[in-house]
């Protein structure tokens, strides 16, 4: 099972995930697999994830980086679509810097992530 949680709100065009605690970029990956594979997701669907309460990402940033590649491939991502990140308030290095890396990573994307913190989305 994995740790990242999904709702996905077909009649809104969004899905709502979330987790908490340590996240790996392997949980992340699988994640992605398991929800492009569900029979409600559909190309452009808009996401908020809430990641308000995760306290560190681990494992190999290599996972990340294929993820990366994925979501800004046009061949897997075939819809523009927007999604936002709840982060923790607190700025860490290893939660803040990791998302900041992932949205370098995925510039090119057709998605349009944004970052928020928990206060910031109040």
């Amino acid at each position: 099972m994995n740790k990242i949680r999904y709702s996905i709100f077909a009649d809104q065009d969004l899905f709502v995930a979330q987790t908490h605690g340590n996240i790996s970029f392997d949980d992340l990956y699988q994640h992605v697999l398991i929800l492009m594979g569900d029979k409600e997701f559909k190309a452009g669907i808009n996401a908020l994830y809430d990641f308000s309460t995760i306290t560190d990402f681990t494992g190999n940033l290599a996972k990340l980086e294929a993820l990366a590649a994925g979501m800004s491939s046009e061949d897997v991502i075939v819809k523009k679509a927007k999604t936002a990140i709840l982060l923790p308030n607190e700025f860490a290095p290893n939660i803040h810097g990791v998302m900041e890396q992932y949205m370098a990573m995925t510039a090119s994307s057709q998605i349009d992530y944004r970052i928020f913190t928990l206060a910031e989305f109040k």
